[in-house]
């Protein structure tokens, strides 16, 4: 048992106190239980011993009502009727054997007469002597007259002694006769009586069998209510206290290593859903595939970012001192691709974007450097009159001088600033700047440096803001749009292509996170050769430096999207 609270001798007060009310109160409780439990099954035997007592009355006045000793009266009667039919074979065999003595005038019948047996015996003793007497002496010997005589008086004894017998047998054929009835009366009132009662037993058995149960029952009760009464009265309590609670030494919360870990295993999961609804609600434009579908043209190049890191060097200077990075790479593709779809002879090339931000400047000057490290005549005009991004050094005579016709095409400084390209950069910042866009001497401006320039280069304004860049592609052979990775949306892009009125060159996506590029799997070529590091060199001249540098500037670009995604800044 265990007790928290900012007090020590509370916490250790109330975990001891804890214990003990909660075996006082298991005790307490236990002993309610037991009453209420006496009590319960105290009014439940005296309901089953009324009802008791209720089934069997209801049995015992069915039973007198409709005159049933037994239960299975059925029973008892076909045991009585087999016990009547033995005594009627007996009568009738009785029966039969009187009649046949009856029918029977001297045979057997007589035999059963002491005095008639008696009394033929007399007669044959007499008859014997007679004959005797006769074959010595004449029928006048007084011996043979007297044996005669009382031949004479048998004779008539033994008729009378046989017509006595013979009616004796005869009342004795018909009392068995008239007893054998009586027994087959009697067997017939049986059988009936138990069949009617057979029907009457089935209501009997059903009052008897609810009677049985319930006293099965009240017997079951009246033995749980004796047990719970002899029960004894003392309950041990579920829980014995082997110590008490002591006063606490140290804290046991909060505990520092779990609070951290349970804090890092939150903020992780926090990042992993952040990451996850960023990356859904992510709809930004990330690759070829989806410029061609949504805007119909190609993409020239997909550009790395090299925006961190760099604020002591510009970006295009990476074309001329790391030539086989990948960023030098993707702008000399760029060129390339440019060359192809015009052919031989100069060329003048509008960039613009659809917003601001999205590197046009930084595509405009690295495309430059890549014409000039192929032994190509370039030049990058700053035409963004309302927010220069090429700075220079033009004491006040570039592109809105020559416009305003303060000076002449040969008074425009060309700067190169240690660079294999020349740039003109805006000058003065104008009061107008769309009049300017819509100079007449700005054709004059394009064919002059189109004699002088293999390549010329138009850095205009975004588009969505302002039309320059609609007016400059009249005088241009090629347009590109810059497209920010993972920043420029769908629908800015889609606008700016209806602004357009000729025909864009192609896309270029900037500012490209070639390892995350890679691990989404959008399976261009850039999820083919994002890994190899060995192909390419370094785009960063400070890349061989210390780890924590590289992991700062991962994490100042990963802060960097999250809130371009989130719409933070």
């Amino acid at each position: 048992m265990t007790a928290s609270s900012e007090d020590p001798a509370k916490a250790a007060l109330i975990a001891n106190r804890l214990v003990e009310t909660y075996i006082q109160g298991g005790l307490k409780n236990a002993k309610e239980s037991r009453d209420k439990e006496i009590q319960a099954l105290t009014a439940r035997v005296v309901q089953v011993r009324t009802a008791m007592q209720q089934t069997d009355g209801a049995a015992a006045s069915f039973r007198a009502a409709h005159g049933i000793l037994a239960s299975n009266p059925e029973v008892s009667g076909a045991a009585q009727v087999d016990q009547s039919a033995g005594i009627l074979a007996q009568a009738r065999a009785e029966s039969a054997y009187a009649s046949r003595l009856a029918q029977l005038s001297g045979g057997p019948a007589t035999a059963t007469s002491p005095l008639l047996i008696e009394l033929r015996q007399q007669e044959a003793t007499l008859s014997r002597r007679l004959g005797e007497l006769s074959t010595m002496f004449g029928p006048g010997y007084p011996d043979v007259v007297k044996t005669k005589a009382e031949l004479a008086t048998i004779g008539p004894r033994i008729a009378a002694e046989t017509t006595r017998l013979q009616g004796e047998l005869s009342a004795v054929s018909a009392a068995s006769a008239a007893r054998r009835g009586a027994i087959d009366a009697s067997i017939s009132s049986i059988r009936s009586q138990a069949l009617a009662s057979g029907g009457q037993a089935v209501a009997l058995r059903g009052l008897e069998r609810k009677a049985e149960a319930t006293n099965t029952l009240y017997m079951s009760l009246v033995a749980a209510l004796n047990a719970k009464i002899t029960a004894p009265v003392d309950v041990d309590p579920d829980i014995s206290i082997i110590s008490r609670a002591s006063l606490p030494a140290v804290p046991s919360y909060p505990i520092p290593q779990r609070v951290l870990a349970v804090a890092m295993l939150a903020f992780l999961l926090l990042g992993l859903i952040v990451a996850f609804v960023v990356d859904t609600m992510d709809t930004t434009i990330r690759t070829a595939a989806q410029v061609r579908r949504l805007l119909g043209i190609p993409t020239l190049a997909m550009v790395p970012d090299l925006s961190d890191g760099r604020e002591d060097e510009p970006v295009h200077a990476v074309v001329e001192s790391k030539p086989r990075s990948r960023f030098a790479e993707a702008i000399r593709n760029l060129l390339i691709e440019l060359e192809s779809r015009h052919g031989p002879g100069s060329q003048v090339v509008v960039v613009t974007s659809p917003l601001d931000g999205e590197g046009k400047s930084t595509i405009a000057t690295s495309l430059a450097a890549a014409a000039g490290a192929v032994s190509r005549r370039a030049v990058v005009v700053d035409f963004d009159l309302r927010r220069p991004n090429i700075e220079a050094d033009c004491k006040g005579n570039g592109v809105v001088g020559y416009l305003t016709g303060r000076a002449g095409l040969e008074d425009l400084p060309v700067i190169q600033e240690d660079s294999h390209f020349s740039v003109i950069a805006v000058g003065d910042t104008p009061m107008d700047p769309g009049a300017l866009i819509a100079s007449p001497r700005l054709p004059r401006m394009a064919n002059a440096l189109r004699q002088h320039y293999d390549l010329v280069i138009l850095n205009a304004p975004p588009i969505l803001p302002v039309r320059d860049a609609k007016t400059l592609t009249e005088y241009a052979d090629s347009t590109i749009l810059v497209l920010r990775w993972g920043m420029t949306s769908p629908e800015a892009a889609r606008v700016a292509m209806e602004m357009f009125e000729r025909p864009i060159t192609g896309a270029v996506i900037n500012m490209v996170d070639y390892p995350a590029h890679a691990r989404r799997g959008y399976g261009d070529a850039i999820h083919h050769i994002a890994r190899l590091t060995k192909y390419y060199d370094a785009d960063d001249p400070a890349e061989a430096g210390a780890m924590h540098k590289r992991l700062l500037r991962s994490w100042r670009r990963s802060k960097r999207r999250v809130v371009e995604a989130l719409h933070f800044n």
